[in-house]
């Protein structure tokens, strides 16, 4: 047996070192928690600097045969399994069966069967399962740090008690105190390492705006709710909310009113941990479609709205300590950056007069025409009539208003209506005033990445040319080949919707672009052969294949001036959606992803 020694630890108290710990700790811990886990392991070892903690997460063991992952259980003295679900939890449980019963195993936060697997190890009415699972309730790097020397130890002793986190957490407040403040509302996790550079970033950003920033950190569910609740205190002037799912899960409601309580902008800001930068520029999806619904559609139940992808993975790096592969996400600066201007802008607003402010309402006009105003059998005169009016009553400068929802109505009809294909009216919206120079859009358009603009003048084939070049340089093989599969199902459901007269030949065209990508990104295709087949399609006249010209375009426009249809009142603009087309299919063309609006 070796000599006990004594370690001081500050604020952790004096902890025995020596055989009261075990020579070797294995542990299983989830990819969120990779973080603070490698931070814990790091303090661990300045405590024990004769064990040993091995950790791995979920992804780690999928690239591990039975075989290793058995005999790391087998060189364990004890084993940690901690938050792992589903098909990981099954393969962990079925490992552990084998691992002696006398050997300590503790499960948390995990599948319930492997949680009841660990229980059983203890005797019964033992607070051994419990204690350990408090430390890792606890959160933090001390408690897990704690937790890791508890595991170790045949009998624990010398142990700090698990100090949790508190549920709700507040940072202070930066900037100057008389400027509208801005809360940034997370997960109780978001103050650990590889998360808080966001908070950090988005605060350094707005305090360039001259607003003031706070972080609030939350446990999920009901503390998330009296969060909310409890920032009314100082109420803020916006939100950035970067919980996913419905804020307050079981408690939604309670947080859904107290965000309607704030009536202030709730702006979504995501963190991506499944993307680096490179394939989420490169990539055809922005999000992982399974995770849209939990990202966006259930905190709009919320209340929360403009969503920005404002964080992505960091390349994946190895813990020296532990073997922990560490995935933490960085701020994107670009999207940090926009997202402040608008959170800027928002406050700005707050502080003008409602007579001051100018409104855009954009209403329905699909297909393009003077009798397609209304949506789904909607009233939408009568519904912009009664907006209108209602602005009016709330101090907006609306001007001199129609007598009627029919009065209204005949003027969008007349004035404010899409009529591409109609050059005299046209001409005639022109002459009146509604036409717009397309110079300072076409210097705009210049400022945007090469393959945006082959995109809107060339068309989408033109666009992925540039993209499939990008990815194939960086010697990312799966984007191209994702990239190229998502434009092609685009393309043949943009020719399924032109006129029957070009289905045989472009459809032809397509399969054999197709394979001449194939071939291109399995190193054998011919550049030229490309660039054939791209300009054959083109040439096919299909609208959404060829593109929309140079700037100005074709559509809604004369000479070299945009037609903007709309009606004006006083401070507010009401008009209708740009069309998307007219040859092929409407409906086609309107949840289109690959094909881009027009100028």
């Amino acid at each position: 047996m070796r000599a006990g020694r004594l370690i001081v630890l500050g604020l952790l108290a004096v902890l025995p070192v020596g055989n009261a710990c075990a020579a070797n700790l294995f542990g299983v811990v989830s990819e969120r928690n990779s973080a603070v886990a490698a931070e814990a392991s790091e303090q661990f070892e300045k405590r024990f600097p004769d064990h040993q903690v091995i950790l791995r997460t979920p992804r780690q063991l999928a690239g591990l045969d039975d075989r290793t992952i058995s005999r790391l259980l087998a060189d364990a003295d004890a084993v940690l399994i901690a938050g792992v679900f589903g098909e990981d939890a099954a393969r962990v449980g079925r490992l552990v069966e084998a691992v002696p019963a006398s050997k300590r195993l503790f499960a948390v936060s995990s599948a319930s069967t492997l949680v009841e697997q660990s229980k059983q190890r203890f005797v019964a009415g033992s607070s051994v399962w419990d204690t350990a699972n408090a430390y890792w309730q606890g959160r933090g790097v001390d408690n897990l740090a704690n937790l890791f020397a508890f595991a170790s130890q045949d009998q624990p002793q010398g142990i700090p008690e698990p100090h949790p986190l508190r549920p709700i957490r507040s940072g202070e407040r930066l900037g100057p105190n008389d400027a509208p403040l801005v809360v940034l509302f997370d997960y109780e996790t978001g103050d650990l390492a590889g998360n808080v550079d966001l908070h950090e970033a988005l605060c350094e950003a707005l305090l360039a705006h001259d607003l003031a920033c706070r972080s609030v950190f939350a446990d999920w569910g009901s503390p998330s709710a009296e969060a909310l609740e409890q920032i009314r205190s100082e109420p803020p002037a916006a939100v950035v909310m970067l919980q996913d799912f419905a804020v307050g899960g079981s408690d939604r409601d309670r947080a859904t009113a107290a965000l309607m309580a704030l009536d202030v902008p709730v702006l979504k800001g995501i963190r991506l941990n499944e993307s680096d930068r490179r394939r989420w520029q490169r990539g055809s999806e922005g999000l992982p479609t399974d995770s849209v619904y939990y990202r966006v559609a259930m905190p709009e139940l919320s209340g929360t709205s403009q969503p920005f992808v404002l964080a992505l993975s960091e390349p994946p790096r190895i813990d020296p300590v532990s073997g922990i592969e560490v995935r933490v996400t960085a701020p994107v600066p670009e999207e940090v950056a926009s997202a402040s201007r608008r959170i800027a802008r928002w406050t700005a607003l707050q502080q003008a007069e409602n007579a001051e402010k100018r409104l855009a309402i954009v209403y329905y006009n699909h297909p393009p025409g003077r009798h397609n105003i209304g949506a789904d059998n909607l009233d939408v005169p009568q519904s912009l009539f009664e907006i209108l009016q209602r602005l009016r009553a709330e101090g907006y400068e609306v001007g001199e208003l129609p007598e009627s929802p029919e009065a209204l109505l005949e003027q969008i009809q007349q004035e404010a209506v899409n009529l591409p294909e109609n050059n005299a009216a046209l001409v005639a919206l022109q002459e009146a005033g509604l036409g717009h120079p397309s110079g300072p859009y076409r210097a705009w358009l210049g400022t945007l990445p090469e393959w945006t603009r082959a995109e809107l003048i060339d068309g989408p084939l033109a666009a992925l040319e540039h993209r499939v070049d990008e990815a194939l340089v960086a010697q990312d093989l799966d984007a191209a080949n994702e990239i190229v599969g998502a434009a092609l199902h685009d393309m043949a459901y943009v020719i399924e919707g032109a006129p029957a007269r070009y289905h045989e030949r472009a459809e032809a065209l397509l399969d054999q672009l197709r394979d001449a990508y194939t071939d291109r990104i399995g190193g054998q295709g011919d550049a030229a052969v490309l660039a054939d087949l791209t300009r054959a399609l083109q040439n096919q006249g299909i609208e959404g294949l060829r593109g929309w010209g140079a700037v100005p375009g074709a559509v809604m426009t004369v000479v070299d001036e945009f037609v903007f249809p709309h009606l004006r009142f006083g401070n507010v603009i009401i008009a209708p959606q740009p069309p998307r087309g007219w040859e092929v299919n409407e409906e086609v063309l309107h949840a289109n992803l690959s094909v881009p609006p027009t100028h």
